[in-house]
């Protein structure tokens, strides 16, 4: 499978445009060291993690939009700030955070290597 895709403009939605979703992966995986702070550890995991999760969503329907997957990765968000507000810990709190951090990190990964995502409003305007 291929992890990069040209721009195509299928009934007006730009799909992924040229990227390397695994490079990004790999550069994240020569961060690992063994004498790195578990909280350093754990951060990178997760990266690794929603990476993977967003080079699979695209893998698997290589023509899904910008707006789809920044969509996909908002409800993702939107998940993790539900929880944050549920916390019973400090602790807890912390890991849900990172994820959150992480995600909006992803979203903007996708907007700077793809565009700006379209609103609401210039859909309608279509």
């Amino acid at each position: 499978l291929c992890s990069v895709w040209e721009e195509v403009n299928t009934l007006g939605k730009t799909t992924i445009k040229r990227w390397d979703w695994r490079s990004k992966i790999e550069d994240l995986e020569k961060q690992f060291f063994p004498n790195h702070a578990p909280t350093f550890t754990r951060i990178i995991e997760k990266k690794i993690a929603f990476l993977k999760e967003v080079l699979s969503t695209i893998e698997t329907n290589p023509k899904i939009t910008i707006r789809e997957l920044a969509q996909l990765v908002d409800q993702k968000l939107e998940k993790e700030e539900r929880a944050l507000k549920n916390a019973k810990s400090i602790f807890e709190t912390d890991k849900i955070f990172d994820s959150v951090r992480i995600l909006g990190w992803i979203k903007y990964l996708i907007i700077e290597k793809n565009g700006r995502v379209p609103r609401e409003e210039d859909k309608e305007e279509d």
